[in-house]
């Protein structure tokens, strides 16, 4: 069942993303007008993701460890790391560009409340990632809410990106975790026993119970981190 409804959702986005386009070039805007495209300012919100996210996966990493669920050595390679980069960059640009920029410019014209918005776009992202169970779609639908909500409330499209590729990054290039399924070569070498509590086994911490805590940590930083409107850099 889920299968179907994330390739109906794969279908969706690519008409919404036509859509969204169209609407561009028919009322001339400008990109930088509707995602906000502001480096410094992004730069200091983006820095405080970074070092929770690094936190909280350390924090997974010593648990993990403890339970016996984890064996971990170090490359003392740090070439990985940096190799990483241009990869976990440049999907982090492209979903939200696709998610917060297309699917939010062409959609605001049927749901004007935003918080209907940021969930269904965030069920969008769930299915776009064809989850196979119902903590896999948990997830990776907190995922959808904290980039959109961040999207939202602070208006910069730099800092959902900086929080995906915070994400991605220290999940997959520092420890070594897989990152959506997907195995990685993090400066952590770490041989996983799969527990759906710790680790989210091939799937990731992103597919844990704790990686679920992780993404209510970060949703409840932005809730408290003053918007724009409010800072001053």
């Amino acid at each position: 069942m889920l299968e179907i409804l994330s390739i109906l959702s794969l279908i969706l986005i690519f008409i919404f993303s036509i859509r969204a386009f169209y609407i561009f070039y028919n009322n001339k805007v400008e990109l930088r007008e509707i995602a906000g495209i502001y480096f410094l300012e992004s730069l200091t919100y983006n820095l405080y993701f970074f070092i929770l996210i690094f936190i909280l996966f350390y924090f997974i990493i010593l648990l993990n460890i403890y339970n016996g669920y984890i064996v971990l050595n170090f490359t003392n390679n740090y070439k990985i790391i940096f190799s990483h980069i241009p990869k976990y960059l440049s999907i982090a640009i492209v979903e939200e560009f696709i998610f917060r920029i297309l699917l939010f410019a062409s959609l605001i014209h049927y749901i004007s409340n935003k918080n209907a918005l940021i969930f269904f776009t965030s069920v969008l992202f769930s299915l776009y990632h064809f989850p196979t169970n119902g903590v896999y779609f948990v997830s990776y639908f907190l995922a959808g809410i904290m980039y959109g909500y961040s999207f939202v409330k602070f208006q910069f499209i730099l800092i959902p990106t900086g929080i995906h590729f915070s994400w991605n990054f220290i999940q997959g290039a520092i420890f070594g975790f897989p990152v959506s399924g997907i195995q990685s070569e993090g400066f952590l070498n770490i041989s996983i026993i799969p527990d759906e509590i710790y680790n989210g086994g091939s799937q990731g911490p992103e597919g844990s119970l704790f990686g679920i805590m992780i993404r209510l940590a970060i949703i409840l930083l932005i809730y408290f981190l003053p918007s724009k409107q409010t800072i001053n850099f």
